[in-house]
């Protein structure tokens, strides 16, 4: 930030003056987050994460109507992801997504889920800025849960190639 600003006004330079050091905290705050966003991004492109990944680090009730007389009641949920999946120009990026999910209930008892609709996605750099900071904590569990995922590939795989490797040996082809 400027701390050259001067005012005319001794009150707001006064203001100013105590409210500056905040300010350019913030956007250091707002900068190093960014820089992570980007860097995780950079690092599973490097890693060849190319499979699509969603996490849901966030639940909320929106709304709840219910009916009295048929004991049935209908919540909407609003989920929030954090992603690795392709971006609307086919990219592999780090998104954030927003999904609203119609649960149905009959007497206190859940009985369906009607409907799933994502109602944002978008690359999490191009986020509002107050969705990157309610996410940002949550990027190291993401992190784990894409390693976690990956497990029962790497398993997946090392089983397919002793097989291979048997089936070669088997038929003299060592």
């Amino acid at each position: 930030m400027d701390s050259k600003s001067h005012f005319n006004s001794p009150d707001l330079q006064k203001v100013f003056q105590q409210i500056e050091p905040i300010l350019t905290q913030h956007k250091v705050q707002l900068d190093q987050v960014s820089a992570d966003i980007k860097e995780v991004e950079r690092f599973l492109r490097a890693c060849s994460i190319h499979f699509p990944f969603r996490y849901c680090c966030n639940e909320r009730l929106k709304d709840v109507e219910q009916d009295p007389s048929a004991k049935t009641s209908k919540e909407i949920r609003c989920l929030d992801y954090l992603c690795w999946g392709k971006s609307k120009d086919g990219q592999y990026r780090l998104l954030y997504e927003a999904e609203e999910q119609t649960v149905m209930h009959h007497d206190g008892v859940f009985q369906s889920k009607r409907e799933n609709w994502v109602v944002t996605s978008r690359p999490l750099i191009e986020a509002k800025v107050k969705v990157r900071l309610e996410l940002y904590p949550k990027l190291p569990v993401f992190l784990e849960e894409i390693a976690k995922a990956l497990q029962p590939l790497q398993t997946e795989l090392a089983h397919k190639e002793i097989a291979n490797s048997l089936e070669n040996i088997k038929n003299g082809k060592c």
